[in-house]
């Protein structure tokens, strides 16, 4: 007798709505019982594979991490998920000025 399939159409609303929350493929397949490679093939076979990305290292006080810390966990994810989350929105549209509101 085969394994009933798991990715059930249930299932794909519980994995989309956790990419959409910043969650890790790691994380998802533990919730839905599978395994971080089968969700990553799945997501990249939908066009929602993690794009090839460049790592940006940078330092800020502890006092900034945990206000970051803070903010995620209310938002039931990484602090390091959330940033990266911050930073797409501000260069995709366009922010800069209107976050720094520095005049330039």
């Amino acid at each position: 007798m085969s394994e009933p399939w798991i990715f059930t159409p249930e299932t794909m609303a519980t994995i989309l709505k956790m990419k959409a929350e910043g969650r890790t493929s790691r994380q998802i397949a533990k919730v839905i019982g599978s395994t971080s490679d089968s969700v990553r093939v799945t997501l990249g076979h939908r066009g929602l594979a993690r794009p090839r990305t460049l790592r940006m290292d940078f330092q800020v006080g502890r006092e900034i991490k945990d206000v970051y810390a803070k903010e995620a966990e209310r938002r039931n994810m990484q602090y390091r998920i959330l940033i990266r989350r911050i930073l797409t929105t501000i260069a995709k549209d366009n922010l800069f000025s209107a976050i720094l509101d520095d005049g330039v």
